[in-house]
């Protein structure tokens, strides 16, 4: 939920997670890393997607390039999460590393930082319409990923809406 995945085997796991986006992760209310894949082809190609609520005060003082690494402002403070605020889900795909002399990806134990791809939710949108899930409550934001038959992933996204709001 606070953006960390580890390797585990059996009932143990790693004591440092294969990768780290808490800075990045929002956990206000019922949001956070809500989904997680990995690609069909994963021994091949070593893909795994991640889909979660950003940090609203991350959203608003770091870049998330379509590819590459996140460039945060001078200013922001990493690990300081707001406490509320509207925000958009982001759906990113890393390669892990490929051990030396393996064939495939399915021993692997270490990201690829740079490999990240944003697929969803680059931009919070200013001046135009957001490109990831619009977020404006503590719950129904991102949620599931799942792989259909034909490899399409699909991206499950909450209305956005206040889950304690009354209709009337």
């Amino acid at each position: 939920h606070t953006g960390r995945v580890w390797l585990a085997a059996g009932a143990s796991a790693r004591s440092e997670p294969l990768i780290d986006l808490s800075d990045e992760v929002s956990t206000i209310g019922s949001l956070g890393l809500t989904g997680f894949a990995l690609d069909p082809q994963f021994a091949q190609n070593g893909y795994l997607y991640l889909f979660y609520a950003v940090d609203p005060e991350h959203l608003a003082n770091c870049a998330a390039p379509a590819s590459g690494a996140v460039a945060c402002r001078a200013t922001y403070r990493a690990g300081q999460h707001a406490s509320s605020g509207a925000t958009i889900g982001r759906l990113v795909r890393y390669q892990l590393v490929r051990p030396a002399g393996a064939q495939d990806f399915r021993a692997a134990t270490a990201v690829n930082y740079p490999s990240r791809r944003v697929l969803l939710g680059e931009t919070p949108g200013s001046g135009g319409a957001p490109t990831g899930c619009v977020v404006t409550d503590t719950a129904q934001g991102p949620g599931g990923l799942a792989f259909g038959s034909d490899g399409t992933l699909f991206a499950a996204c909450g209305d956005g809406a206040s889950a304690s709001a009354t209709i009337e």
